[in-house]
Order: C-alpha cells, then structure tokens, then sequence
C-alpha cells in the first residue's frame, strides 16, 4: 500500500488522527497527521525521529536520512495495518493508545502527549528538541 506524501511542518498540533478508509475494491488506505519528536542522541550524535502517537522511531546521521528512515518505517507500518481485518485493526489501534470517533467509525484520534512523559527515557541532547506535524496520505 504505502503512502503517497509524507510532509513535515512546524506547525502545532492539539491531536493526532488517522483515517483508514478502503476504495471500491476493498483496498484499504491510510492517512493521518502526527507529531514528530525530533532530537540528538548524546551518546551517538544521531538524529532521532520519534512518532510517539504510533510508537515508532527512525535514525540517521542526518535529518535527512532519519527522514528516509521514517519513511520505510511508517510504509511498513500502513502497509502491516492494511493486511488486518477491521477487528485486528481496531485492535491494534486501541492497543497503542488510540479511540475510534463514534461519528465517523474510520477515523481514529489520539491525544496530544506531552513530551516530558516520553521523552523522559530518551538520551537527549541536552534537553534539544523540535516538535513538528507529519501529514502522511
């Protein structure tokens, strides 16, 4: 399946939210917006990317190869929830934090989390870090 953008701002964001919907054939299809925590190892001086909403993270010694990274991540990631059944998938989604809208059954949110919750365990740099928003479709 894969995603067809994958966009990064600054801009701020209350909520994360994604949208499994499926076309004519049954085919399923991602979208979504997400925080992304990024940040510096202190120990390996790596840039990390960390999308605490799907619990996923990617590296590199670059932001540009953490982005490429994230990438392939987030493609697996939609591509491994497109094989579900809608129960797994709900599932799945339910399991990592997320709540199904009642009104709209295929859109799914999940709150803002705060970054001194998770980022507590991490190897920052310095207590450097950049919250931006990734539009992924």
């Amino acid at each position: 399946m894969g995603f067809i953008s994958y966009n990064i701002n600054n801009k701020k964001r209350d909520e994360d939210f994604i949208r499994i919907s499926s076309d004519k054939l049954g085919k399923k299809q991602i979208t979504g917006s997400f925080r992304i925590t990024r940040f510096i190892d202190k120990d390996t001086n790596q840039k990390i990317h960390y999308i605490p909403a799907l619990e996923l993270t990617s590296y590199g010694d670059t932001n540009e190869k953490a982005d490429e990274m994230m990438k392939q991540v987030l493609n697996n990631y939609f591509d491994f929830l497109c094989t579900l059944s809608t129960k797994m998938l709900r599932k799945e989604l339910l399991g990592i934090g997320w709540k199904q809208d009642l009104f709209k059954n295929k859109d799914y949110s999940k709150a803002y989390i705060d970054i001194n919750g998770n980022l507590n365990e991490f190897n920052v740099e310095d207590l450097k870090i950049e919250n931006l928003d990734l539009q992924a479709a």
